[in-house]
């Protein structure tokens, strides 16, 4: 595929960027993501990704959304807030430049809150064309024993997560339970869209 194009990245006291620009197959592609500090909060403008991640996610916690728009990380007491509004992206590039073009609106509300030294409290919201909002605990009373539950709605279905994960020096357990609708997605939405299907997994081992 022919392209062309080029990168920078550039920084000062309180901000970090990159610019990418050129041509993919004759279309013109830009990639621009800055980041800067407003008082404590950490502001990111244009392309990122956001990465959307449960504690009942203990197989595969690599989940992310490719977005452009404006991204908030706050602290309000003892939670940690993340906002987002702008759009799904679609991400493209070479090995000299990195791009992404807009794809969908979204909009993103992620809160974490500490309960207690071993309770956490975890809240995921996505608004596109369809809706998901998953609450989830994770309780991590030692280091050999953690277990976790989620539950709420996943494109607009219900949704449902129990998980426990035992490692200690004789024993190494991973149990999961999962319950998603069973539905077909389109390939361009499956970014936003969370509707896999259903079923359980375990592994464990003996040392």
């Amino acid at each position: 595929m022919p392209s062309a194009g080029g990168s920078i990245n550039f920084q000062g006291p309180n901000y970090t960027g990159y610019l990418g620009v050129g041509e993919i197959d004759g279309v013109f592609r830009l990639g621009t993501p800055v980041k800067t500090i407003i008082h404590s909060d950490v502001v990111t403008l244009g392309d990122q990704p956001i990465a959307f991640d449960l504690p009942t996610d203990i197989f595969n916690n690599n989940h992310f959304f490719p977005t452009r728009g404006i991204g908030l990380n706050a602290k309000e007491g003892k939670a940690n807030v993340f906002l987002f509004v702008g759009g799904t992206a679609l991400t493209s590039g070479t090995p000299f430049f990195q791009a992404a073009s807009a794809d969908m609106p979204v909009g993103m509300l992620f809160t974490d809150v500490p309960v207690s030294p071993t309770l956490r409290f975890s809240s995921r919201n996505v608004i596109s064309r369809q809706r998901t909002s998953i609450q989830a605990l994770d309780w991590h009373p030692g280091k050999w024993l953690r277990t976790g539950v989620a539950a709420g709605i996943g494109s607009n279905q219900p949704y449902l997560a129990a998980t426990t994960d035992i490692e200690s020096s004789r024993l190494s357990l991973k149990a999961a339970y999962l319950y998603l609708c069973r539905k077909s997605v389109p390939a361009r939405h499956r970014n936003v869209d969370l509707c896999i299907g259903s079923g359980s997994r375990k592994h464990f081992g003996c040392h």
